[in-house]
């Protein structure tokens, strides 16, 4: 019989300590996830900054090519026309 009770204790024993570090596992599993969270939260806040910041370059981008379109219309324009006088020196004698 006592060697049956010298079992169970051994057993009993066993038990507890599996049960401690199921426990400490779980808890650092929590930890883990908790880890990856916030992980996760710092990428999509940088993802959403860097997202801001292309569409804001674009937006620059865009503007800088509408400016300089504009200018290359103008003076188109303007050539054609002849608007700008010439810079011919010759005098014209009749």
């Amino acid at each position: 019989m006592a060697e049956v009770t010298t079992k169970d204790a051994e057993q009993d024993v066993k038990i507890a300590v599996l049960d401690s570090v199921l426990d400490n596992a779980t808890r650092r599993m929590e930890l883990i996830h908790k880890r990856i969270d916030r992980v996760d939260e710092r990428v999509t806040k940088s993802n959403e900054e860097i997202k801001e910041r292309i569409r804001a370059l674009e937006k620059w981008v865009w503007g800088a090519a509408a400016v300089l379109t504009a200018f290359v219309v103008a003076g188109t324009i303007v050539g054609e026309l002849n608007l700008l006088p010439n810079n011919d020196n010759t005098v014209h004698t009749n």
